[in-house]
């Protein structure tokens, strides 16, 4: 497999013009985050032209993987060194920017601004539309994908209420973080918000094994979390209540129980589907695993190629307390670098087991 050829180009943030590409550069690595912004960062050489027009925030950086935009985003910091041949920047994906933006007085009326019986995406363009109206983010609406390649994942309608000065960003994220959220990205070069169901598909051919055969992990680290497990709850609407539980987990780890105050919500079935949707989630302990790939060169399994943020993959694993058996798990993060020569690497794969 030939080695990826990865470009980067200095962008003016508010046209978003080329202003010049960035070559020569090393310590070149970033962070692919599904539903996050994600980052950059390089050290790129001062006595190349374009780097006098390297500007915080007034430039961004888009990186291009063999003739595809992958990521952009702007500059945060830039540092500096004398004596020194480069500067160092660091980029951080548009995402970001919603984080600084929150609902004014004069966009809730005085009161409460209320979406009800809305679906999350829908709720989600609402919010980015209130950010636009201040004064445009740069990011726009895009598409709503309401197909996935996941199977059952069926979009609930929900009711959402805001009061002036809540964060936009956060809000966002609240909604993403849903059981059977959706999820979202910004493409790197029209900056337009994509919406879906579920982002990604189920990658079979892609087997990772620690212990077993393709023995392609360097290690593996698997956690365990049962402080948030949950398996009884009572969620308060306005006029009605809806309990949900699960006996089951209940009989196995005893009663954790939590209510919930919807204060805004007037309607029982969508207080049922949030217990439901909440005991679902958290009956059982949450496990999360970290998988570290063998590097390669050019052989095997290749990130952005063979799999992506979204994507399920599948790994084995044989040694102490883990014994895992072709489970599939869903990669929601993963660090990438190149190294001077240009060969791609990546770190740890932030996975969840797909069923946890």
């Amino acid at each position: 497999m030939a080695r990826p050829e990865w470009q980067f180009f200095l962008m003016d943030t508010f046209s978003f013009e080329e202003i010049g590409e960035l070559r020569r550069c090393r310590s070149r690595q970033g962070q692919r985050t599904l539903n996050g912004s994600g980052s950059l960062s390089m050290e790129v050489p001062t006595n190349l032209k374009v780097s006098r027009e390297i500007q915080t925030i007034k430039t961004s950086v888009l990186a291009r993987r063999n003739g595809i935009d992958m990521w952009s985003g702007f500059i945060t910091t830039t540092v500096d060194q004398l004596p020194g041949t480069h500067v160092n920047i660091n980029a951080v994906g548009w995402r970001e920017l919603l984080n600084y933006r929150v609902l004014r007085d004069t966009q809730t009326g005085g009161g409460t601004l209320t979406y009800t019986n809305k679906f999350p995406y829908e709720i989600i363009y609402g919010l980015l539309q209130l950010a636009n109206d201040q004064l445009p983010t740069l990011i726009t609406t895009g598409n709503w994908n309401g197909g996935s390649n996941y199977p059952n994942v069926t979009p609930t309608q929900i009711t959402k209420s805001y009061e002036k000065d809540i964060n936009i960003g956060s809000e966002i994220n609240t909604i993403i973080d849903l059981e059977n959220g959706p999820d979202v990205d910004i493409d790197p070069f029209t900056r337009q918000l994509n919406i879906y169901a579920k982002k990604g598909a189920i990658r079979e051919d892609v087997l990772y094994g620690y212990g077993v055969i393709p023995h392609n992990l360097a290690s593996v680290v698997r956690n365990e979390d049962g402080t948030k497990t949950m398996n009884r709850m009572t969620a308060r609407g306005k006029f009605d209540n809806a309990l949900a539980e699960d006996v089951v987990s209940q009989s196995v780890y005893g009663l954790f129980e939590e209510v919930a105050t919807l204060s805004d919500v007037v309607d029982v079935d969508t207080l049922l589907g949030f217990a439901g949707a909440e005991v679902a989630l958290r009956a059982q302990p949450w496990v999360t695993y970290s998988v570290q790939p063998k590097i390669t060169t050019g052989k095997g399994i290749q990130p952005f190629d063979d799999f992506d943020v979204g994507d399920t993959i599948f790994f084995s694993s044989r040694g102490g307390r883990i014994s895992v058996d072709n489970q599939a798990m869903r990669i929601f993060g993963f660090p990438w670098s190149l190294t001077d020569t240009g060969a791609e690497q990546i770190g740890q794969l932030q996975i969840t087991a797909e069923g946890s």
